[in-house]
């Protein structure tokens, strides 16, 4: 999805290599990548294509937990396919890819969290949560920078190691094998 407005979508085959520019794009893990938008339109799509390719992976992923479910109480696994929206009132498709159907079903699902818990969820306190949700989210690191957190460490740990070793040494092993 393109990153900004307008709301642009890709559905880009694994495998494809996506050419470098200025535009950036983020996939539904929230990697952005820097991309030529113009190399990128044979594989743009409408919203309602972006979201029903959302729905049929989880379709396939949450239909294969229903029919593991199903087979260890002792019932046949179905080829219907699982309706995703029936308990938060939107599909994954539109969680992912629509802000406001994704604020809707948090909503929902905050809602009926408290009715489990035989709470009377007010509006305020639907707007909290979903503040604290949104701050989080914002402030969750990415997998882009916590790759780029574990190789600055490592980076770090090499770099400590060769001091260590340079000072129990008396320098480096290549400089003293050329003194002798």
């Amino acid at each position: 999805m393109r990153v900004g407005e307008p709301r642009r979508f890709f559905l880009v085959p694994s495998g494809e290599s996506m050419p470098a520019g200025d535009d950036e794009l983020s996939d539904l893990q929230l990697v952005v990548r820097k991309v030529d938008l113009a190399a990128m339109e044979d594989f743009e799509v409408d919203l309602a294509t972006a979201q029903a390719h959302v729905d049929a992976g989880w379709g396939r992923v949450l239909g294969t937990v229903r029919d593991a479910l199903r087979q260890l109480t002792g019932k046949p696994a179905t080829d219907e396919p699982p309706d995703l929206s029936t308990w938060i009132g939107v599909t994954p498709g539109q969680v992912a890819l629509d802000p406001q159907a994704r604020r809707a079903g948090r909503r929902t699902l905050l809602a009926r969290a408290g009715e489990l818990l035989g709470h009377d969820v007010s509006e305020e306190r639907l707007d909290e949560a979903e503040a604290r949700i949104d701050d989080f989210i914002d402030n969750a690191p990415r997998p882009a920078d916590a790759a780029a957190a574990v190789g600055e460490s490592l980076r770090d740990g090499a770099e400590r190691i060769r001091e260590a070793f340079v000072a129990r040494t008396g320098g480096d092993r290549q400089q003293r094998e050329g003194e002798e």
